[in-house]
């Protein structure tokens, strides 16, 4: 019996280590840009993206005019690695009940942001190249 109590303890810390350790890409940080593609075209808007928990917060400047929109995270999925800020990131949110992905890749070569929203191809989809990352601690 007294084996069979390790046993049992044993294997919940292990699920539950297993458990959080699937949990690793939700965290929050932000990340800035000065330049959007948007249709095709090349923009100069500095943004802002931060997340803090279920709430992303965008601020794009451009001409002295500030604008912040607000999405609701409603699932993570993907795998990030903030030592080295590669990997791929998908925040699915919602703004205003339209759909909203939020895709971060980060590789060798740098880190670029794709917001989709709405349903692809009538959607809108945003480019960013990203040029710093933070993590809250």
């Amino acid at each position: 019996m007294k084996h069979t109590l390790q046993f049992i303890f044993t294997m919940l810390i292990m699920f539950g280590v297993q458990g959080a350790s699937a949990q690793s890409n939700v965290f929050d940080f932000s990340v800035t840009s000065d330049r959007v593609t948007f249709g095709g075209k090349d923009m100069d808007v500095s943004s802002r993206m931060a997340r803090d928990g279920a709430r992303l917060v965008w601020t794009q400047s451009r001409g002295g005019i500030t604008d912040t929109t607000d999405f609701i995270v409603t699932s993570t999925t993907g795998d990030w690695d903030k030592a080295m800020s590669l990997g791929r990131l998908t925040l699915h949110m919602v703004h205003n009940s339209t759909p909203v992905d939020f895709i971060l890749v980060g590789d060798r070569i740098g880190i670029t942001l794709t917001l989709s929203v709405g349903h692809v191809p009538q959607g809108e989809v945003y480019t960013f190249p990203i040029d710093a990352v933070s993590y809250k601690q």
